[in-house]
């Protein structure tokens, strides 16, 4: 088992991403579909969240469970590279499958978009040499 994040750093970093939404207790609780008071005692520190309460927030923040549980020291930390795919891989499952291609072809145009700029860059510093005589 991996050990438990302090639970009042937890409860900070939940406080800290439901103010990132511009949310109230209130208002993330509900969201969550949760009691105001249990959501009052995760952020305080003065309980562990059950498996359908990380779930319920992870909803209603947007983020992938495993993103919470990692927060909470229960799952290990994944590298950046890990945590990325993870999140891609969390939004584009709550997304109907038509709409993968879609953003498969936005992804190519970014991508193209920022070789051609990356081109342009490199061919404006670029600075012939001149023969030595």
């Amino acid at each position: 088992m991996y050990p438990m994040v302090d639970k009042i750093d937890f409860g900070l970093w939940i406080q800290a991403e439901r103010e990132k939404n511009g949310w109230s207790q209130s208002e993330l609780a509900r969201i969550a579909g949760l009691h105001r008071q249990n959501l009052y005692k995760i952020e305080n520190g003065g309980t562990t969240p059950s498996v359908e309460t990380f779930i319920a927030l992870a909803g209603a923040l947007g983020l992938s469970p495993v993103v919470l549980f990692r927060k909470a020291g229960l799952m290990p930390e994944a590298t950046n590279n890990q945590e990325r795919l993870e999140d891609w891989e969390y939004l584009l499952s709550q997304l109907p499958p038509d709409e993968d291609e879609e953003l498969r072809k936005i992804a190519q145009m970014k991508i193209e978009r920022s070789k051609n700029s990356e081109d342009t860059v490199r061919a404006a510093q670029f600075k012939p040499r001149t023969k030595r005589r």
